[in-house]
């Protein structure tokens, strides 16, 4: 692992700690009578030994689980600690299924607020059609996309791609982390949508209030999903990155 790249592991494992912390207690009432079918998941998931299995305590186990974020010396190793977890939980009743599913959605709602980045992206089945009965699943097109930081160099180019979405150019500012001041006085400032746009995304890219995410094409094009899923695709196709998560 480079060494830019511990920092950012290391906050990536603190915010699924916390997230996870914040649905400790639900977890153990939902688990109450499930518990022997999640410890014997986390066992043949590889998450707990046969020591800690024998015990059957949902705080152990769990804290097991955790520590085992510690050791993970990539992104992705640690995507696969966490969807081994989250598979136990699934397989373990119908209200852990549900609760899994949850888990999922709040683990992958932080990382993108906190770090920009797309955490345990979503796999989407298609069918072949020369080979018959046949599903090959396909990565989302957000996880291959560029995760490292945008400036105002790169305004031009995001206008360009983002500007059919002019009209919603508010709520993604909102999003984004503008504050409503902030966007109050694009809107006062400017004369149409587009133009409102292109001042919203310049002063996204500075980053003025600290509070915000680091602007990131992935967190971009993650959020312009919730207004057209499909153009949005299109895009983040055109800016695929080579490089790991960073």
């Amino acid at each position: 692992m480079a060494l830019e790249e511990r920092p950012q592991l290391k906050k990536l494992v603190r915010i699924l700690k916390n997230t996870y912390d914040e649905r400790f207690a639900s977890f153990c009432r939902i688990l109450k009578g499930n518990m022997e079918a999640f410890a014997l998941n986390l066992r043949q998931n590889g998450i707990i030994g046969d020591d800690i299995f024998e015990k059957k305590e949902y705080s152990t186990m769990v804290s097991q689980f955790k520590a085992g974020l510690d050791f993970k010396r990539d992104w992705k190793a640690v995507e696969q600690h966490c969807q081994k977890f989250l598979d136990s939980l699934s397989e373990s009743g119908p209200q852990p299924q549900e609760a899994a599913e949850q888990l999922k959605e709040s683990w992958q709602r932080a990382v993108l607020r906190e770090m920009g980045m797309t955490f345990l992206p979503v796999e989407v089945t298609r069918t072949d059609p020369s080979i018959p009965g046949q599903d090959h699943p396909i990565e989302d097109p957000f996880s291959s996309v560029c995760h490292h930081t945008l400036g105002l160099n790169d305004h031009s180019q995001v206008f360009d791609a983002c500007k059919e979405f002019s009209s919603n150019w508010k709520f993604i500012g909102s999003t984004l982390g503008l504050k409503i001041n902030t966007l109050a006085a694009i809107k006062k400032d400017c004369d149409d949508v587009r133009e409102m746009m292109f001042e919203m995304l310049a002063t996204w890219l500075r980053r003025e209030n600290e509070e915000q995410s680091l602007p990131t094409w992935n967190l971009l094009l993650t959020t312009l999903t919730e207004y057209d899923r499909t153009e949005a695709e299109k895009i983040a196709r055109k800016f695929v990155c080579k490089h790991p998560p960073c």
